[in-house]
């Protein structure tokens, strides 16, 4: 693993407040550098390339991912030596988005990784659901009233699979598994008392 450099890392902020900008106090733009930067010399980061467009490097709380900053998958196949080569980074690297997964870090209307729908409904609006399927299947709720550069990506109360059996398996695997399932809930859609934010994803500002 990584270790970052800066900021206060055994709470790197106690409430963990996303904003219209970032998280944790940490704002876009910025580089992977800037990013490791924003926190202190023993917090876990580690790096991954688990979509297929993007690779992360993320904070983590507990043991899990908490905020990854996600980076072109381009820039981590450029430097992967670099990246195998005891976690060493590539510091000017540019972040394109922030993807929160703690559910400890909320906005200020209180929305975060694992708030029902209804509730996030009561805070930003009505829901409407959108299915991106440009690289990877992603299934992102918006709201009439919540900022525009955040993206909500969905999660299901029931959802048999853990996020790690997806990210282990084979890239082609899957893709077909999460086709497949969001043709199935295209067909026939979750109750929704059983949909909740999964994940936050801030992207810059124009």
């Amino acid at each position: 693993m990584y270790h970052g450099s800066g900021g206060d890392s055994a709470v790197f902020d106690p409430e963990c407040t996303i904003s219209a900008n970032g998280v944790a106090g940490i704002g876009l733009p910025l580089t992977l550098g800037e990013f490791a930067n924003g926190f202190s010399n023993d917090t876990a980061m580690i790096y991954g390339h688990v979509y297929f467009d993007y690779a992360e490097l993320c904070v983590l709380h507990q043991g899990r991912r908490a905020i990854c900053a996600l980076f072109e998958a381009d820039d981590f196949n450029r430097h992967r030596l670099s990246f195998e080569n005891n976690y060493a980074y590539e510091p000017s690297i540019s972040v394109v988005a922030l993807v929160v997964r703690a559910p400890h870090c909320r906005t200020q209307a209180g929305v975060g990784p694992g708030t029902d729908l209804v509730a996030a409904e009561g805070a930003y609006g009505d829901a409407v659901f959108d299915t991106e399927r440009d690289a990877e299947t992603r299934d992102f709720i918006t709201f009439e009233n919540a900022p525009p550069n955040l993206r909500f990506e969905s999660d299901y109360a029931d959802d048999p699979h853990s996020e790690t059996d997806v990210v282990l398996m084979p890239s082609e695997e899957r893709e077909q598994r999460l086709a497949r399932e969001a043709n199935e809930r295209a067909e026939q859609p979750e109750p929704r008392q059983n949909v909740r934010i999964g994940k936050v994803w801030i992207y810059p500002t124009d």
